[in-house]
């Protein structure tokens, strides 16, 4: 677990074990849980790089990598579009996208991150973890915009094709938070049923009982 997810953790065992505080801060909480689909690319990202070390541009992608797990994600987006307007062919270039992709979503710049992902979508192959980390991007993108249905959807069909069962729990979660935020409680709470808690990370984890919750009072006031 990393520091930033140690921290979060933290955060979530003391605060959430409040309801009013859940309620009061519902909102942001499930729009920020949008951002943890994003950040796979960056282990790509670097496993990719690490065997491209030789390459003149080497030095700009990971200073961008280095920007982007730093959290400085303005200047990682500035420096990753860089890099790909400077270096548009490379065999990076995907995999540089979706993190630019990251950074702009991270930066509160939704638009600006689907741009990139579009852009790693249309020159990754089919089935690639470039493709899907793209795609999980859009959804999520899609999710902050207020267009849950829509990234509810693509989170089931990530789900669907998933090969490590983790990674469809992560995918399924997203999408019943999606339904949920769209008041589809049914599709909620039937999603959720299916979801390990013991394969998604620990703010997920601890947010899911909530969630659960709320699909319940949803669906008993329709």
């Amino acid at each position: 677990m990393t520091k930033r997810q140690l921290k979060e953790d933290q955060f979530v065992t003391s605060a959430f074990q409040a309801a009013d505080f859940f309620q009061e801060h519902k909102k942001p909480i499930l729009m920020g849980l949008a951002g943890a689909v994003l950040g796979i690319a960056a282990i790509f990202f670097f496993m990719h790089s690490q065997a491209s070390g030789a390459k003149a541009s080497a030095a700009m992608l990971g200073q961008g990598a280095g920007l982007f797990t730093s959290g400085n994600y303005p200047e990682a987006a500035i420096q990753l579009s860089r890099f790909l307007d400077e270096h548009p062919r490379s065999s990076n270039a995907g995999y540089a996208a979706v993190l630019a992709g990251d950074s702009y979503y991270y930066s509160g710049r939704p638009s600006d991150a689907a741009q990139k992902y579009r852009y790693a979508i249309e020159r990754a192959k089919d089935g690639s973890e470039v493709k899907r980390a793209a795609t999980a991007g859009l959804a999520a993108v899609d999710e902050s915009e207020g267009k849950f249905t829509e990234a509810a959807r693509t989170y089931e069909e990530l789900a669907a094709t998933e090969k490590t069962e983790s990674g469809k729990a992560r995918m399924l979660y997203a999408a019943g938070r999606c339904y949920l935020q769209g008041n589809e409680f049914q599709k909620a709470a039937e999603i959720f049923a299916t979801v390990d808690r013991e394969l998604i990370d620990p703010i997920q984890a601890a947010t899911l009982d909530w969630f659960e919750k709320e699909a319940e009072i949803g669906l008993a006031s329709n």
